[in-house]
């Protein structure tokens, strides 16, 4: 067997040992899995999965980084440190990211409702954020970083839980659509940097058309 097929047959495993996890996690919780469970679905050895990984968290762990390192890679597709944070690359973003993960919808439902989802929600709510805060702080001229890393984490929580609601009311919209509803959101909420007024560092009301 030459690399390629080894290393072919390599991601091959690790995929079905990976859906077998996903699978379970749909029907109970992680610390109630066991490896011989996941052995029995991915039709493979404890051996085999020993050798990939030191236990079932370590497996989600892993299915975690996978999923970060893609949704990173959907945001480079149109973003530079110049223009991230801007309102248009923020919401063409978004659509991407929106359309992956509802590509990866199980493993969002497993990622985002197990008891450890909050280290892959806090490694989500960190994306860009340097990025976003200096962008904000240029275009609008606000000095007031407090202020700006308070709207920065409200902005980000609330496009995490409009995913969320839209995952577990059954996604009865399209990506497409969640991700038009997500930008009347985002532009509505942009509205505040707008208003805001350095010195008094209070916003003026926005009244809605």
């Amino acid at each position: 067997m030459n690399e390629e097929q080894k290393d072919r047959r390599i991601r091959k495993t690790k995929l079905s040992i990976r859906k077998a996890l996903i699978e379970l996690l749909m029907k109970k919780p992680l610390n109630t899995i066991t490896v011989i469970e996941i052995c029995e679905l991915a039709d493979i050895n404890r051996g085999t999965f020993y050798l990939h990984y030191r236990d079932i968290f370590d497996l989600f762990g892993k299915i975690q980084d996978e999923m970060y390192t893609e949704i990173i890679e959907s945001i480079c597709k149109r973003t530079t440190k110049d223009n991230y944070g801007a309102t248009d690359t923020l919401l063409a973003t978004l659509a991407d990211i929106f359309d992956f993960l509802s590509k990866n919808y199980e493993a969002c439902i497993v990622l985002l409702g197990s008891e450890r989802s909050q280290d892959f929600i806090d490694r989500m709510l960190l994306i860009g954020h340097d990025e976003c805060i200096r962008n904000w702080t240029e275009a609008y001229r606000i000095i007031d970083t407090e202020f700006l890393e308070s709207f920065y984490h409200y902005m980000v929580s609330g496009c995490i839980g409009i995913f969320k609601h839209w995952l577990d009311s059954g996604r009865r919209e399209s990506s497409g659509e969640l991700a038009a509803r997500t930008e009347k959101c985002v532009r509505f909420s942009l509205g505040v940097l707008e208003k805001y007024d350095e010195k008094s560092r209070k916003c003026d009301v926005i009244k809605a058309k």
